[in-house]
């Protein structure tokens, strides 16, 4: 037979089913089965193994080279880098890692943690906290609704229970969307974040129990840490004085608590759906239930009052972090590793108010340095935490 004339990432990709090339460089000793028969004619294909990997082709390269999306292209040339060059740092870091996958939590994590000084900024200006919560949770809706453009019925058989994992996850995703914004309203941006970071160790003992055999113990390293760094942060006091600082820890580890939840049970069912079909049907329902904190007549007056311009950018950026968490969450199959990196959240969070806190008008910049060199310290443990996973 003849073989197509390709490479991926440097390795061979045999034209048909008889090839004998998959780059691994015969390490592995597997063969590879073309997804779609590529054509020897015209130019290169792109193509998503993880989507094309039921039609028989390996998802993994026994290099370690391949990723998400690969380029396949004639001639004598190896492919490029799928993110940004041939032997970049970036490249590098997700070689060492193994987890390419954890770009999406970073990326959330940054995002929340603006998004968050904004909405603070808005209550801070006189929105109040229900309008604040509906808003977010009404813009995480709308993120997530052009999902259902790809969305398809699933075909594979599983529990009928699982149809029921949208609905379960609202609730508890919407439970934790209201401790979450109390914490925000009766405490520090730099208090309540970092605190939501606990839910990595909740989310751990979550795995164990409904996820077996998906927790190695760097994880229960990394959530370790990752808990002492959030309890450094989290202490000190704060702008509002400890009384404040408490009750925004007691909100935020209610709002942890049913985040883990919610993050455990979509690793578990949302693969068997698919994240098109079962991200917009999870907060759609967060969506409806905003019903519960103000009525719908009353939601065209979001956009009203002072602090609206801060209010409509912090619940936008809480949307689009949204979709890439739970991307995340749903292509991983691992909500441990996923938040430990989303716990960075309350590092940035930290230094944004820091460094932009006066621009944005928001207090906590003017905080005594005592506390601020203690939620330092909890930041360093928290990029611990974040090495012992990646490790």
């Amino acid at each position: 037979m003849q073989n197509f004339d390709g490479k991926i990432f440097g390795g061979d990709l045999s034209r048909e089913i008889e090839g004998n090339t998959d780059g691994d460089g015969d390490f592995g000793g597997k063969r590879v089965t073309p997804a779609h028969r590529f054509s020897s004619e015209g130019n290169s294909v792109l193509f998503d193994p993880l989507l094309d990997a039921g039609a028989g082709f390996a998802a993994e390269a026994g290099e370690g080279d391949i990723r998400a999306v690969v380029l396949i292209e004639r001639g004598s040339h190896t492919g490029p880098d799928p993110f940004f060059g041939r032997r970049s740092a970036f490249r590098q870091f997700l070689r060492m890692t193994g987890h390419g996958y954890l770009i999406l939590p970073l990326f959330s994590s940054v995002v929340y943690a603006v998004g968050m000084i904004f909405l603070k900024r808005a209550m801070e200006m006189g929105q109040p906290p229900r309008r604040v919560l509906v808003g977010s949770n009404l813009a995480m809706g709308l993120a997530f609704a052009p999902l259902l453009f790809w969305a398809e019925w699933p075909k594979a058989e599983f529990p009928q229970w699982m149809w029921l994992g949208p609905s379960l996850c609202s609730i508890l995703f919407f439970l934790g969307q209201v401790g979450t914004f109390r914490a925000l309203a009766g405490g520090d941006v730099s208090v309540a974040t970092p605190v939501l970071g606990s839910k990595v160790v909740l989310t751990a003992v979550g795995s164990a129990w409904l996820l077996p055999g998906q927790v190695p113990e760097k994880f229960w390293w990394g959530a370790g840490l990752c808990s002492l760094g959030v309890a450094l942060l989290g202490g000190g006091g704060g702008e509002k004085g400890k009384k404040g600082a408490w009750r925004a820890v007691g909100w935020g580890l209610a709002a942890a608590a049913s985040f883990s939840l919610t993050d455990v049970l979509v690793a578990k069912v949302a693969p068997q759906i698919g994240l098109a079909l079962f991200g917009p049907l999870m907060m759609g329902g967060v969506a409806m239930l905003s019903v519960l904190v103000l009525p719908v007549w009353a939601w065209g007056g979001l956009g009203s009052g002072q602090g609206r311009g801060w209010l409509g950018w912090g619940v936008g950026l809480i949307g689009v972090q949204a979709v890439a968490l739970l991307g995340g969450i749903v292509v991983s199959g691992d909500p441990i590793g996923v938040n430990v990196v989303y716990a960075l959240r309350g590092l940035w969070s930290v230094g944004l108010v820091v460094w932009v806190g006066g621009w944005v008008g928001n207090r906590e910049a003017g905080l005594p340095r005592r506390v601020l060199g203690m939620r330092a310290v909890g930041a360093a443990f928290l990029m611990a935490a974040v090495w012992a996973v990646l490790a």
